[in-house]
């Protein structure tokens, strides 16, 4: 009986000592959220399932800011193979998290346009929207080229 109440106590004892891990999820982190992964620098384009993406058009630029504004800077490659800025854009941008959806509207009184299924990681950015009566998955990541 005395062996039992010792392995009792240690138990009690030990389990103030050990925390579970799964407490820790950084769910609390500010460097976590949505906005914070979204506008903590500059998104590369890389893949569009309904448009060719050369090592050029991968370094087109997506630069989310907090105050709701986007800058991108668009390229592209010429006939003599030399690199170009195809075009720059301001836009606003606003995020529907209930319909998981980003809505862009380039300035000063641009088109506006709705992108579906936002997947946001730390490295990754993905949306959907519409190409043409195709859904266009467009992939960006940090890395450019």
């Amino acid at each position: 009986m005395k062996a039992v109440k010792l392995i009792i106590g240690i138990v009690l004892v030990l389990s103030f000592f050990i925390s579970c891990s799964s407490d820790d999820n950084n769910s609390n982190n500010p460097s976590n959220t949505f906005m914070d992964r979204l506008t903590n620098g500059i998104w590369y384009l890389q893949d569009e399932t309904q448009a060719t993406v050369n090592n050029c058009k991968r370094n087109t630029t997506y630069d989310f800011k907090r105050d709701n504004t986007l800058e991108v800077q668009a390229y592209f490659q010429n006939s003599q193979g030399v690199f170009q800025n195809q075009a720059e854009g301001s836009f606003t941008y606003e995020i529907n998290s209930e319909n998981n959806q980003l809505t862009t509207t380039q300035l000063p009184d641009g088109p506006t346009t709705i992108y579906d299924n936002i997947q946001l990681t730390d490295d990754e950015f993905v949306i959907e929207g519409d190409y043409n009566g195709l859904i266009n998955t467009i992939t960006f990541d940090r890395t450019a080229g």
